[in-house]
């Protein structure tokens, strides 16, 4: 059998082995796999959450599949901290002559070899759909090509209600952060009038337009720093000094590197001043730190980068979380008489950002200066809105008792565009809807990611609120 390619052996990998091939380590240790992983198509290894036994011990961690064991060093994952969790090593043939596999913490990774078990597989890999041989590699619904007959209609309506009830849950999470946040300021026992305290309320929006900025790959260390580096951290340093902030949030993110190794005169100019301001605010800054392998790079447009996304902040933070900041955002939702429209307009105004020179021309420190500089897109803009401000209303609506502000919350989803499309709401539209449009409002396409995050991807097709299975529970 020839030399297979890495996305075949991946494919092998995803399928599953029979449990009557007996899998070994290359050093000798027994290995049961009662979960492949799921496969990653960011940066860092092949499959990520396996579970897999090895010598007779559960592991839980990533798994890598290479051609050869030289491959791991060749790819320059012994010095990548993305691939530390690393539990196996999965490679077709044996070199030889190639050192075990180590991560960058000096761990030694097990070694698994395919050749021996292929031709057990052949009749396997010929009878399995590839589910990588589309030409985009898009995953399937699991009810793809199987599903009830149900009318355009009622998917749209059901797909309604579904974005509804994820709106719902968002606000129910805001809540429960924003009690956990008064808790952190005034102790557990805190006076539920406290709920509008305006420290809690700044703190809960800044934490959520970080998160936003941080798109699906990089939400969590967003969210991560906001909760390290609070607001009132921030203005300690004054929102407007964008120098400070960049060197706190650069600084405290693990993304200020080195200015020795930078190719661009310029760039060294600029990290030299952010680290020595970085050194002045340092001792102050008594909070977890984070590390640069905590963010993703890998298949983001530049522009998404989470240099280009952390620049953006330091000049959003003087602007959006000025001392106004609460009557500036909750007031374009009181305002009487304003159209859903204008009311939209009102709340984008409030994340236009005037970059200095420096960062009109670069989106991260190495690369030199170009055309594109750091920008916040209406899409990405819209996201936030519809993510954080509008239940963040709905939330505050509530706990006041003013039923109008939470009507104009609402009122302003139906002015909000379809959000971007992404993978997930393309392979629904391709799979149950069949290419059909109408489903492109911005609450439905949440519904469509709430039915894939809840069911599909769980396999809960019995529970599917959208097809409602025959003989399945309402």
């Amino acid at each position: 059998m020839g030399t297979l390619p890495e996305t075949e052996i991946q494919r092998i990998w995803e399928h599953g082995f029979p449990t009557a091939i007996p899998l070994c380590t290359s050093d000798g240790l027994s290995v049961r796999i009662f979960s492949p992983g799921r496969t990653n198509e960011d940066g860092g290894p092949d499959f990520t959450g396996a579970r897999i036994q090895i010598g007779g011990r559960l592991y839980n961690g990533d798994v890598e599949i290479h051609r050869t064991p030289h491959d791991w060093r060749q790819h320059g994952h012994h010095t990548d901290p993305h691939y530390n969790r690393v539990i196996l090593h999965v490679v077709v043939d044996d070199d030889r002559s190639t050192a075990p596999a180590r991560t960058a913490s000096k761990r030694t990774v097990p070694l698994l070899i395919l050749r021996a078990h292929l031709d057990e597989m052949v009749p396997l890999r010929r009878s399995s759909p590839d589910r990588r041989s589309s030409a985009a590699g898009l995953r399937r619904l699991p009810c793809a090509g199987n599903s009830p007959s149900v009318s355009l209609t009622i998917l749209r309506k059901r797909f309604l209600r579904l974005g509804w009830r994820w709106l719902k849950r968002r606000t129910q999470e805001l809540e429960d952060r924003l009690r956990h946040i008064l808790a952190e300021e005034h102790g557990v026992s805190f006076d539920p009038r406290e709920l509008l305290f305006a420290s809690a309320w700044e703190q809960l929006l800044y934490e959520g337009v970080m998160e936003g900025l941080g798109f699906a790959k990089n939400r969590k260390p967003f969210r991560a720093l906001a909760e390290n580096i609070p607001l009132q951290l921030l203005h300690r340093f004054r929102l407007h000094d964008t120098e400070a902030l960049q060197a706190i949030l650069f600084g405290a993110a693990g993304l200020l590197p080195s200015s020795r190794g930078l190719p661009h005169k310029e760039n060294r100019i600029r990290v030299r001043r952010l680290r020595r301001r970085w050194r002045e605010v340092r001792p102050i800054v008594r909070r977890p730190l984070l590390h640069e392998a905590d963010w993703l790079f890998f298949r983001l447009r530049p522009v998404n980068f989470p240099t280009a996304r952390l620049a953006v902040m330091s000049f959003l933070l003087p602007e959006f979380f000025r001392d106004d900041c609460l009557s500036r955002v909750f007031g374009c939702f009181a305002k009487e008489s304003l159209s859903p429209r204008t009311r939209l307009e009102m709340l984008r105004k409030l994340f236009v950002v005037q970059p200095d020179e420096y960062w009109r021309e670069h989106l991260d420190f190495w690369n030199s200066a170009s055309s594109h500089g750091v920008a916040l897109g209406t899409g990405r803009i819209n996201t936030i809105i519809l993510h954080l401000l509008v239940p963040a209303v709905l939330l505050r609506s509530r706990i006041a008792g003013n039923g109008a502000l939470a009507a104009h919350a609402r009122a302003i989803i139906t002015a909000l565009p379809p959000l971007p499309s992404n993978a997930i709401t393309r392979m629904i539209g391709r799979d149950l809807l069949h290419g059909h449009t109408g489903f492109r409002g911005a609450i439905v396409r949440q519904g469509m990611m709430h039915l894939w995050k809840e069911y599909c991807r769980k396999k809960k097709c019995g529970q599917c609120p959208i097809l409602r299975w025959p003989g399945a529970g309402r």
